[in-house]
């Protein structure tokens, strides 16, 4: 079976020439511009024996560059035929042929020249051979590409591994050499050795040495991170002491302000002790004294031993009790019936009533007053009568079992004056406000009024008692109260927080 032909690429010389190219120039002045074909040797020795080398059917890229020639004369070939393998009959044909070769290589020459319809373009499944009887095609000149004998040793050698002059012409002379492109990229393949330099393959490793070096660098990897880890500990460890000191002394310094807060506050609740004992002083003797009467001296006498006997009746406490039992109340007594008539004895701390239910026809109750005074002024009531329920329910007094010593005096009370927009100063909202926040708590009354000065609401809230009561009251609101106006400055108020920021507080 034949071999595939080997296709010879067309290579055509640029508009401009090699400076090294002038002196051939100059000698073929009266010939026709010439295209250059390059053709591997072997190839030409085979063509002018009549049959194909044995390597044609190759790849191109198996070419030695040393076997290229370069010849001055102009390419014969064949009509365009398609490529394709030719039996042993059509390779006689062929050669029988190749008298004609002569007159038709004008007309083959003019498929490479820029006036092709393929724009200088070979076609690249056209199969050339050159003639049998073609004549010897001269060498290119020494002078020109750098050639001689030299090179041609070489190649009967071998691909030489140092450049040669020849070489260096070829380098020289590559910028100015236009490839056509239809034509197959041999010239890559060709002179790839030429124009590239040579790799250097790394020196192989064998499995152990590549696993002790990776080993050793994964070692010395680790070293390092150890090394970092530790000085980082010691950093954090440095860091760590200087914080535990700084807080130590912080803390013994914050102890110190604190224990001179304490001997302050001690000192200051001394010395108002001391102030509210005058001011009480002051106020007992700036009272006007009686008139000097007999009708006055007996009337001071008679009032005198009455208190008297009205406070011996609790003389078991030592005068410092001011809690005070009250019992044979109705059996359904409120705290409102109870403290309307305990209003002018005096400023009430607590109060709480004890109901029994039926059958039991009395309840009883407890009345914590913030002085001794209020004691009194309630056994001056009771003796006058006017602690009596009806008819039938006439209360008896006695000193509480429950002994309580007076409070301080502070302008607080068991009364509570709500003012703000009418939006939350109401009954209902006071009232679910407290009751989610507080156990239980118990009124006398609440009383309403607008401010006519300022058009708010305004809201006095009487609770039974002072302590527990009023007091739990008083501070919820207020929490509310800063609350709201907190929500109010950082933009974040709801639709009631406006309401809540400007309500006021104060002790009735």
């Amino acid at each position: 079976m034949a071999e595939e032909r080997a296709t010879t690429p067309c290579i055509t010389t640029s508009d401009k020439e090699n400076p090294s190219d002038h002196q051939e120039n100059s000698d073929h002045a009266h010939e026709e511009p010439t295209h250059y074909q390059v053709i591997p040797k072997h190839a030409q020795d085979d063509s002018a024996h009549g049959h194909e080398s044995p390597g044609s059917g190759q790849d191109k890229s198996e070419h030695n560059p040393e076997d290229l020639d370069y010849s001055h004369e102009k390419p014969e070939h064949h009509h365009d035929s398609p490529r394709h393998d030719h039996d042993d009959s059509n390779k006689g044909h062929s050669d029988s042929n190749s008298d004609h070769d002569g007159s038709k290589s004008d007309q083959t020459k003019s498929k490479y020249v820029r006036e092709d319809p393929h724009d200088g373009h070979e076609d690249p499944n056209q199969n050339h051979e050159s003639s049998e009887h073609s004549p010897e095609k001269p060498k290119p000149k020494g002078g020109d590409l750098g050639y001689d004998q030299e090179d041609e040793k070489r190649h009967q050698e071998g691909f030489p591994h140092s450049p040669s002059p020849r070489k260096r012409s070829i380098r020289r002379s590559v910028s100015d050499l236009q490839i056509d492109t239809n034509v197959p990229n041999t010239f890559k393949t060709y002179f790839a050795p030429i124009l590239e330099p040579p790799r250097v393959n790394p020196p192989v490793l064998t499995l152990s040495q590549y696993a002790e070096s990776l080993a050793k660098s994964h070692e010395e990897r680790a070293y390092k991170i150890l090394q970092e880890a530790e000085s980082s500990k010691n950093a954090l460890d440095g860091k760590a002491a200087d914080i535990m000191q700084e807080a130590e002394s912080s803390k013994q310094v914050l102890q110190a302000k604190v224990q001179e807060i304490i001997k302050e506050a001690e000192s200051s609740k001394r010395v108002l002790r001391a102030k509210v004992q005058e001011v009480i002083k002051e106020a007992e003797s700036s009272k006007r004294a009686p008139k000097t009467t007999a009708h006055s001296v007996t009337q001071e006498a008679g009032q005198k031993r009455v208190l008297n006997e009205l406070l011996s009746e609790t003389e078991e406490d030592n005068g410092e009790n001011v809690n005070v039992w009250i019992g044979k109340l109705p059996f359904d007594c409120t705290y409102s019936d109870l403290l309307t008539k305990l209003e002018g004895t005096g400023k009430i701390f607590a109060s709480s009533i004890k109901s029994r239910g039926a059958p039991h026809w009395y309840s009883s109750a407890q009345v914590t007053f913030w002085d001794r005074g209020g004691v009194a002024a309630l056994y001056a009531k009771a003796r006058a009568g006017g602690l009596q329920f009806g008819e039938l329910y006439q209360p008896m007094l006695a000193p509480s079992r429950y002994r309580f010593k007076a409070p301080i005096p502070t302008r607080k009370s068991r009364v509570i004056i709500i003012t703000g927009p009418k939006l939350v100063v109401n009954f209902e909202t006071i009232t679910a406000y407290l009751g989610a926040r507080m156990n239980f708590y118990h009124l006398e009354k609440c009383d309403s009024r607008i401010d006519w000065d300022t058009g708010l609401e305004s809201m006095r809230w009487c609770f039974a008692s002072f302590a527990h009561q009023a007091d739990y009251a008083h501070e919820h609101l207020s929490q509310a109260q800063k609350e709201a106006s907190d929500r109010y400055y950082r933009g974040e108020a709801q639709p009631e927080d406006w309401a809540w920021a400007n309500i006021t507080l104060s002790w009735g």
